[in-house]
């Protein structure tokens, strides 16, 4: 059973211990932006017989058909000596804390707290074990997103592993086909929204990724040219829909001193345009932010 609180209410975590402790959990975890996150704590239920660990479940996952129409959810896994504040976790000395970030597409059309629950509780068959996390969603953002601070203990003890196909993309395809089931499926209207908001976005997104495919292989780290040109007769529609959401993120580019246009359709982009866009995504998605 989950609880939740708005705002400043405190919220503990199971087993209880100290009742102040979830007081310290939270101005960890919210600080200024306190205001304007929702917080849960959840410790999933025991989940039902999985016959293999994530990894197996991640090739169950990928071999699913019909994929081109799911919703987007990007997921960033990170871990770490847990040096974490939370109270019950820091008293237990837990070898390591994973953070999880999940940030659906469309997450200011979802129910972020529902679709968390249901997220973790699937995360917890797939390993076979008893999940203990907690998790901010944060709404204070152009692209609200989810917070998760996964235990590195499972429920009865027993040490949580994350296989490396399981991070790569085990998480992010039931992540998918979550926000698929909540939202249905990305529609044409979908995709170009998409494109519209990564113009300006202070991140790593699609569009800079078709930009990266212009550098060549034997060039990283260097500044290399890039074409955008939406102009071109020999295009048919979509691809000069997407040639000018390209250009336009070009010029995008161009202000965060990132790309210099050089001509009409040509630019010269950074060579580290693509680790400067990750850095600033890392600091906008840092809790607390």
């Amino acid at each position: 059973m989950a609880s939740f609180a708005v705002e400043e209410k405190p919220f503990r975590l199971r087993p209880r211990a100290n009742k102040h402790a979830g007081r310290d959990e939270v101005s960890v975890w919210s600080r200024a932006g306190r205001s304007v996150m929702r917080m849960v704590r959840h410790n999933s239920r025991k989940p039902k017989a999985s016959s293999g660990k994530g990894a197996k479940k991640t090739a169950a996952l990928a071999n699913r058909t019909s994929r081109a129409r799911n919703q987007r959810v990007a997921v960033r896994v990170t871990y770490a000596q847990n040096l974490t504040t939370l109270a019950e976790w820091q008293g237990a000395k837990d070898p390591r804390l994973f953070k999880l970030i999940i940030s659906p597409e469309f997450g200011e059309r979802m129910d972020l707290v529902a679709y968390t629950k249901v997220l973790m509780e699937g995360m917890g068959q797939d390993l076979g074990k008893q999940l203990d996390w907690v998790a901010v969603v944060h709404q204070n953002t152009d692209h609200p997103h989810v917070h998760v601070a996964l235990r590195g203990i499972s429920k009865d003890g027993q040490e949580i592993k994350l296989p490396r196909e399981y991070i790569q993309k085990g998480i992010r395809l039931r992540a998918e086909d979550l926000a698929t089931a909540q939202l249905g499926i990305r529609t044409e209207a979908d995709i170009a929204e998409a494109h519209r908001r990564e113009v300006v976005q202070r991140r790593f997104t699609p569009l800079d990724r078709a930009i990266a495919k212009q550098q060549p292989s034997n060039a990283k780290g260097q500044d290399f040219p890039a074409l955008a040109n939406p102009a071109n007769p020999t295009l048919k529609p979509y691809q000069r829909q997407e040639e000018q959401f390209i250009a336009n993120r070009l010029r995008a580019l161009a202000t965060m001193g990132l790309a210099t246009e050089k001509a009409p359709g040509q630019w010269e982009v950074r060579g580290n345009f693509a680790e400067v866009l990750r850095t600033m995504q890392r600091t906008s998605d840092a809790p607390g932010r």
